[in-house]
């Protein structure tokens, strides 16, 4: 297998039992951050292991085409999916037994789950090679927390599982689809409330999802489609209050025209235990977080990995700060505040932008040094 530019961190089996839960987990596994995206090192067959997406809005085990090539895995079949952006995705399945160890923990997906994607975009998405993606079979597998904070999951095994920490036990229903729901109720404009079904999903990167809120009299164009499907246009606004059990967050960035789901910008601010056989989701809330995400949202702009270290703009939406500056599609961003890009870690430079202050960009249009002002 070739292995991937960034060194697998392996699973560590710790001693000390988290306050969070009783009895202690099977195995704490440190995992890799890409903004609110949680990468695992996952074995596949027995190969040399290789950076998974863990995503509970995916009801397949899902391997890399090319990843399954290198293992010798024949289709039998294939189809069309549905990807993070518009349309739909060829897949391929494997009817053959594939064997997956999560850093050290055991992982039987059922035949019928287990397709290939084409992850080739993927190290200019995300900043490095994705080999598979891990979704709801894992979770009912073990009950999963993710500890965003301290940048582990740990997996306990189901049966005896009890919690005794002091989270809020959240309920979560599972659809035909395997797929697991919570009920929010959001709020646009501090006055426009409804109640609303969302996905639980890990692997996007959006904070709330749901048609809700183009009901705000403040919204913009922006770009969405970032995954394995095409890009297509979404309205953006924000939602003045989002009610997650007790939680009250507010100024939480939202969309409309997708699937509706809580993501990664939401979970992030948690530790998160997924209990599938309890038909629960608990959530504590990590230190210092006091429930606004005023400072949480897209720059207006998507960026793309070079491979010479720069960075290069993807699209600008319409009315973001970025198109009031004057980026443009095509940039490349060769230094921000006077830093040449190439020493930032992708991820640390998309996260970079999320945060409301002014930048100062080194760009490279058509050959020429350019110099813009970028103020949130």
């Amino acid at each position: 297998m070739r292995t991937t530019q960034f060194a697998i961190i392996m699973a560590v089996v710790l001693n000390v039992t988290p306050a969070s839960a009783t009895p202690p987990p099977r195995m704490t596994i440190p995992f890799r951050a890409v903004g609110s995206t949680v990468l695992l090192p996952v074995s596949v067959n027995g190969s040399e292991p290789g950076w998974f997406i863990l995503d509970s809005g995916a009801n397949s085990c899902v391997i890399a085409k090319d990843f399954a090539n290198r293992l010798g895995l024949h289709p039998t079949s294939g189809g069309e999916a549905t990807g993070a952006g518009k349309g739909t995705v060829p897949y391929d399945r494997y009817e053959e037994r594939v064997r997956f160890t999560v850093g050290g923990l055991p992982l039987e997906c059922p035949k019928q789950h287990v397709i290939g994607l084409d992850f080739s975009n993927q190290p200019e998405v995300i900043g490095t090679a994705i080999e598979g993606v891990l979704g709801t079979d894992f979770f009912s597998t073990y009950v999963i927390e993710i500890d965003y904070s301290r940048r582990v999951v740990r997996a306990f095994d189901p049966s005896g599982f009890s919690y005794t920490g002091s989270g809020a036990r959240v309920p979560m229903t599972v659809n035909a689809k395997r797929l697991p729901y919570i009920e929010a109720v959001l709020t646009v404009d501090s006055r426009e409330t409804a109640t609303r079904p969302l996905l639980v999903d890990s692997g996007s990167q959006d904070a709330v999802d749901d048609d809700w809120v183009l009901r705000s009299a403040n919204l913009r164009t922006a770009t969405g489609g970032v995954g394995t499907g095409q890009p297509f246009q979404v309205r953006m606004g924000r939602f003045s209050k989002v009610e997650i059990g007790p939680f009250k967050l507010t100024d939480v960035p939202g969309g409309g025209g997708g699937v509706p789901l809580v993501g990664g910008e939401v979970l992030r601010h948690f530790t998160v235990i997924f209990d599938w056989p309890h038909r629960q989701l608990i959530l504590e809330p990590s230190a210092g977080f006091a429930g606004s995400l005023a400072d949480s949202g897209t720059p207006g702009f998507g960026l793309r990995a070079n491979r010479d270290g720069t960075v290069r703009v993807e699209f600008v939406s319409t009315g973001a700060p970025a198109a009031l500056a004057g980026l443009m599609e095509g940039d490349v961003i060769t230094a921000v505040d006077g830093t040449p890009s190439a020493h930032f870690d992708f991820s640390q430079l998309s996260n970079l932008f999320r945060r409301d202050r002014s930048y100062r960009l080194n760009v490279r249009r058509r050959g020429q040094q350019r110099i813009f002002q970028l103020d949130f």
